[in-house]
């Protein structure tokens, strides 16, 4: 059985661009609440570590539940109604990564 959900009708863009100074240190980005769709990638050519918890992504060695972004690739969320959990952290290994986020919400 195929079950598809009804589309939701985006309304607001939203873009975020998170410079990660530290290398190793999490960083925290709020998106919009009722978001829809949500796309993740480095400006720079690193891998970022995204994570929905604190406490994961911030160290060299980190564990726990993540999503590595492989540099030059991206994340995307897509057919999800974000209303709790709408933090994200992000790490990369280098200092100075850039990390964009583009968000749609109803």
């Amino acid at each position: 059985m195929t079950y598809r959900s009804r589309p939701q009708i985006a309304q607001t863009p939203e873009i975020f661009n998170e410079t990660l100074t530290v290398a190793n240190t999490e960083y925290s980005v709020e998106i919009t609440d009722g978001s829809v769709f949500v796309e993740i990638q480095a400006l720079t050519a690193h891998d970022v570590r995204v994570a929905f918890v604190t406490g994961v992504v911030g160290t060299a060695t980190p564990t726990g539940p993540f999503w590595t972004v492989k540099a030059g690739d991206s994340l995307i969320l897509r057919d999800v109604k974000l209303i709790a959990n709408r933090t994200l952290y992000l790490a990369s290994t280098n200092a100075g990564t850039v990390v964009q986020i583009f968000a749609w919400s109803v």
